[in-house]
């Protein structure tokens, strides 16, 4: 997703969690972000590398997704955002969740 807001381009990547996938599996998933960092081919295309935004349908379903963002290496934390659904436009502009 590409959004202009505040005089910025903001990129990201969206991920909508629907709940319905296992911990693991959204592991692997932020893993294969990070070999896409490591390929540099969308940096090549921006400039950047987008942030990863996961979006959750809850508050508990949030906190399942920042356990499984914080286990990734520490140094790939900035690439991912978490929000709930509510709080997405928000996340989307740079403003946090």
């Amino acid at each position: 997703m590409r959004v202009a807001a505040g005089g910025y381009e903001h990129l990201a990547f969206i991920e909508v969690d629907r709940a319905t996938q296992s911990a693991p599996t959204i592991s692997r998933k932020l893993a294969g972000y990070r070999r896409y960092v490591r390929s540099g081919r969308e940096q090549a295309r921006w400039d950047l590398f987008p942030r990863v935004l996961l979006l959750a349908p809850s508050e508990r379903r949030k906190n399942v997704l920042v356990d499984v963002a914080s286990s990734q290496p520490e140094d790939s934390w900035p690439l991912f955002t978490v929000a709930v659904f509510d709080d997405a436009i928000k996340a989307i502009g740079g403003r946090g969740a």
